[in-house]
């Protein structure tokens, strides 16, 4: 679909929160309509240098440079600890913390009212729980742990 808006010099617009990453890794230019109503225009690098997504964005997300990536703030407060054993393979270890923020929570190091734990043998342990699938440890992470 990039290649072909390119091709045809068309754009997409977009709302959802979850498309914005996407949009400023594959536009070649962004419109933006500020709170204050005003049109800003400009490569997604010259938005964000200009501190313009930041304006936009507000308190609602965070931008991680190194990344590329946005953490979005929906609003709860709970926090979960993801340990998993040292040989645990980087990528599940990851797509955890990732499983973990979309059921709601913000991922930390220090205290935090629930524990996800990688098992060396497979699935996770939520408190007593053993768990065996994402959707079943997003569910349970979503029913309070």
């Amino acid at each position: 679909m990039a290649n072909i808006a390119r091709a045809q010099h068309h754009g997409a617009a977009t709302g959802p929160e979850d498309r914005v990453e996407h949009l400023l890794r594959h536009a070649g230019s962004v419109w933006l309509i500020t709170p204050e109503r005003e049109l800003v225009t400009g490569a997604p690098e010259e938005l964000g240098l200009g501190g313009h997504l930041r304006r936009m964005l507000g308190e609602t997300a965070a931008f991680h440079p190194q990344t590329g990536t946005f953490t979005w703030d929906d609003g709860h407060a709970a926090t979960a600890r993801v340990t998993a054993p040292h040989d645990c393979p980087a990528d599940l270890l990851a797509w955890t913390v990732r499983a973990v923020q979309r059921a709601g929570y913000r991922v930390g190091e220090q205290e935090a009212e629930v524990t996800v734990e990688v098992r060396a043998s497979g699935g996770w342990r939520v408190g007593p729980r053993r768990l065996d699938s994402v959707p079943a440890l997003v569910a349970c992470l979503r029913d309070g742990g």
